[in-house]
Parts: C-alpha cells; structure tokens; sequence
C-alpha cells in the first residue's frame, strides 16, 4: 500500500509540472512521474471527438518494461467499450482490481481488455463545466493493483489539472482553425478581387476596340464621296456593331450564370433541325474563301431533352470563332450519336490552338496570339452552359492544322426509340 504523504508528495510534483507549463515534453514528464510511483505499464491521457463518438490519445507513457502498443490496439470507439464510455460519460471513475471482476453487463469490455491482457485499470472521468470531455487510464498487464481510495481521490484531483490541459487544447485547436478559416476566406476575397479587377480590365478594352472603330468611321463616313469606299465603312461599323452587341450579350449572360439566374428551357429538340437551320443562316456569308459545311443527308434524326435556345447558342459561339481564325478552307459541323450522349463537333481548318491554351482557352478573354482578337466571354458562358445541361466540352487543335470544338449533351438510345415509334405511329394515322 502506498504511503498517503508519498501520494500528495508525487502529486504535487506533477502538478508542479503542469502548472509550469502545457507543453508536451512537461505532460510526458508528469506521466512519466505517476507510472513510476503507481508501477502502471501505461497512462494515457484521450479526449472525446465527433459528438462524443470517437477516442483521440492526445498523451501516453509506457512503462520501459512495456512494448509498443500496436495502432490496432487503440482504442477508438466507443462500441468497443460500450460499459466503460456509459460510465465514464455520467462521470463515474472505472475502478478494476482484476478484469475478472467485471460485471455481466460488461461483457463486450472484458472481452476487448483480455485481448490486451489487461489484469488491472483506472479510468477517471475529465471533466469541463460539468461535462466529460475525456480521461485518463492506468493499465496493467504485468501485474495486478489493488487500487487504494486515498489513491483514487488524489487521482481526481490531478484529473482537474488535466482536464483545465484539455480545455487549453480545444481552445488553442480552434482558434488555429478560425485563423485557418479566415486565412482562406481572406484568400477566396483576394482571388475574387483579382479575378475581378482583370475581367473590368479586359471587358474595358473588349468594349473600347469595337466602340473606336465605331466612332471613327462613323465620324468620317459623311466626308467620304467615293460610294464604294463608303461602302466598306460601312460594312466594317456594321461589323463593329454585330461584335459590340455581342460583347454586351455575352456579359448579361455572364452575369447571370455567375449569379444563377440565367433560366433553362428543357424542351424535345430535333438536333437536325437545329443544324440545319444554323446552316442556312451561315451559307450566305460574305466570305467566300470559307466554305460551311453541314450535310444534313448523313446526319440521323435525333430528339434530345435539352434548351434548344442555349444549345444554338454554343454551336453558334463554336462556329464565329472558327470564322475569326479560319482564313481559308472550310468549317464544318457534325455530330454523332454515342452510347450515352451525343457529340457535336464544329472543326475548321483555321490556325489552330498550341496544345498549352487547351485548357485556359475556356477562360475569360483569351488571346492565343498578339495578332488576333481574343475569344472574349463567349467560350467561357458555352462551358457553363454546358456544364448546366450535363454535358462536358473541349477541344482538339493543332496549330497550323485546325481545330475541333466538341461537346456532349445526355442521350438515352432506348428513349430515343420510343420517341422513333411514336412518330412512326403518327405519321401511319
């Protein structure tokens, strides 16, 4: 039996430690100080996480006659000891002379402590404000302790310390994670600014280029005599205005994506119809060193369940970007049906992309060179779009060699045929 005053004499030792300081080479000392007073083969201090659900070992001794616990021998659960975590949550100290002495209702603990080899244990509640927050444990397994009141008592009052030590813990944890926290949203704010201040900047210069142009031919056009010269100013205000109006269409559509207020129309499209209709209106273009291309022909009757409007609106998108790098050749739209999707591809023989724009060519305001204009908001509101009807989008390019803008939209062959054998049926009545 150990002597009272050689209890209080070790545990005002401890607390000594403690007071002087949290860190963890102090804790591990005090530790180290009760199991060479109480011969214990370990003394763990845990705290409770996740709604009281989980076991975190925030610190341990051994004894130096003790092996290594192994990872699959900590405790992390409560279910693995359902008795003891009842227990100790209503704030009752688990005081065991010898595993044996277990009740029935303990069966699940006893079992799980045997498969320690566990002889002897004390587990003390920790508690702050009234509830348990954790414990700390004493366990034997080279021999057996016969565990005194005097022990126990003084044990709880070391437990108070540890658990002021836990308290600390949880206060330090978050106020590192509201740190965290505000480090990053302070992050986000930042990015957003940048992001911000570069899409005014070239929305800025976007409208300018277009608008000068407008303003300056417009300016001079009235002093221009010669028909045919007033003839191609006209023609390049005309173009100025189709692109600024463009411009401006592109950023309410931006904004209201951005803001989750851009509206989808989910309709049954007739994909050839669709196409077809784009191509009557782009054959009659004035360039004629680019020939569109859409064989209706060879192209089958496809039905999607989509936004015919946002739809027209991408291949569309697609096929004026092709017309602003494709001097030459021609363009030509097609799509095909897959397993589960449809695949529209518009593909030019324009001056291709370098494999390193693939990606950032969805972005806002892309230049792949400083000789021609960029891709402004439109391929950007298309991959949005996009995304909105659960399709996916991309490109395949090489330069000097063309490129190809594809997407996908859902597709359901077996609804496909359904839909087939319906307007079969209409069309025989």
């Amino acid at each position: 039996m150990a002597d009272a005053s050689c209890i209080k004499h070790v545990i005002t030792k401890v607390l000594t430690l403690l007071f002087r300081s949290d860190k963890e080479e102090d804790i591990k000392k005090a530790l180290e100080l009760l199991i060479d007073h109480f011969k214990a083969d370990w003394i763990y201090i845990a705290d409770f996480e996740e709604k009281q659900k989980n076991i975190r070992l925030l610190y341990k001794a051994k004894s130096p006659y003790t092996q290594e616990k192994s990872e699959s021998e900590t405790v992390k659960e409560f279910s693995t000891i359902p008795w003891t975590m009842e227990k100790l949550l209503d704030g009752q100290n688990i005081v065991i002379n010898h595993i044996d002495e277990l009740p029935e209702e303990a069966a699940v603990d006893k079992s799980y402590f045997k498969s320690l080899h566990f002889i002897s244990l004390l587990v003390i509640p920790l508690s702050v404000h009234g509830q348990v927050k954790g414990f700390i444990g004493f366990d034997y397994i080279h021999s057996q302790k016969q565990w005194q009141q005097a022990e126990v008592e003084e044990l709880k009052l070391l437990a108070n310390i540890f658990s002021i030590i836990i308290e600390r813990l949880h206060n330090k944890e978050s106020v590192e994670e509201e740190k965290r926290r505000n480090e990053q949203e302070l992050q986000k704010k930042f990015e957003a600014d940048k992001l911000k201040s570069a899409f005014l900047a070239n929305m800025s210069h976007e409208i300018r280029t277009p608008l000068n142009a407008i303003v300056g031919f417009s300016g001079i056009i009235t002093e221009i005599e010669d028909i045919e010269e007033r003839r191609n100013y006209q023609e390049i205000i005309n173009k100025n205005n189709d692109l600024l109006l463009q411009l401006i269409s592109d950023i309410l559509d931006f904004a209201s994506i951005e803001s989750g207020t851009l509206s989808y129309q989910y309709t049954e499209v007739n994909l050839k119809k669709i196409c077809t209709k784009i191509h009557q209106t782009y054959t009659a273009r004035r360039n004629s060193n680019v020939k569109f291309i859409f064989d209706a022909d060879i192209h089958p009757e496809i039905t999607l369940h989509t936004d015919a409007q946002r739809v027209m609106q991408v291949i569309l998108n697609f096929i004026s970007n092709a017309y602003k790098f494709t001097k030459k050749g021609n363009i030509v739209l097609s799509y095909k049906a897959l397993s589960d999707h449809i695949l529209i591809e518009v593909t030019d023989t324009g001056i291709g992309i370098e494999q390193k724009y693939h990606k950032s060519i969805f972005n806002r305001f892309i230049k792949i060179n400083n000789f021609s204009q960029g891709t402004g908001l439109g391929l950007t509101i298309c991959k949005m779009i996009i995304k909105a009807l659960h399709g996916d989008i991309g490109v395949k390019s090489q330069p000097d060699k063309g490129s190809t803008f594809w997407i996908t939209l859902p597709f359901s062959p077996l609804e496909q045929k359904k839909n087939h054998r319906k307007t079969s049926a209409h069309y025989l009545i």
